[in-house]
């Protein structure tokens, strides 16, 4: 209620602040004599090791970037096939790892993510070499589907609650 014999009139006005998502990180991908190398930074990585239209690609998920480029990196054209080995340390940050076939990988796999949280993925893969997989001291996951283990399989969780399951796979090693 107003007292005076003309009310002013008020007006409230909003105004927008700018809108903010949390970074993402970037991860490097190396091809060097057959072999796949990635590496991630501080922040959270979120990486898919695919095949599309018969090459290997590695594509950024979650606005991760794949050497600097939000664009898919193609690690082999016309093959299914990792000649070498894979390795992949994504850094710090709660990082995702994918692993999605059908692909082989002729040489050994050693994934390692000591620092915050860690999402595993392998399915319909191939690997003829030993499969390493390290994790540090958060709440981790790994999962391995559908895929052939040539050699053998190390799992190393850190503290945390940890699941680790595979299913439908053979391993043909220790």
């Amino acid at each position: 209620t107003c007292a005076l014999p003309i009310c002013p009139l008020i007006r409230y006005a909003t105004e927008s602040l700018e809108s903010r998502t949390m970074l993402a990180g970037n991860v490097a991908a190396v091809v060097e004599d057959g072999n796949l190398t990635l590496t991630g930074d501080e922040a959270d990585n979120s990486v898919e090791v695919t095949i599309v239209d018969g090459d290997i690609v590695v594509q950024g998920l979650d606005g991760t970037t794949i050497n600097g480029s939000s664009d898919p990196f193609v690690a082999f054209v016309g093959t299914t096939t990792i000649a070498g080995d894979f390795e992949s340390s994504l850094g710090e940050g709660v990082d995702t790892l994918r692993l999605t076939g059908p692909l082989t990988i002729t040489g050994s796999t050693r994934i390692t993510d000591v620092s915050g949280a860690t999402q595993v993925g392998i399915t319909d893969a191939t690997i003829d070499g030993a499969v390493s997989i390290s994790t540090g001291q958060d709440d981790d996951g790994i999962s391995i589907a559908g895929s052939t283990l040539g050699s053998s399989l190390t799992v190393k969780v850190g503290g945390g609650e940890n699941l680790v399951s595979v299913f439908d796979t053979t391993v043909n090693g220790d």
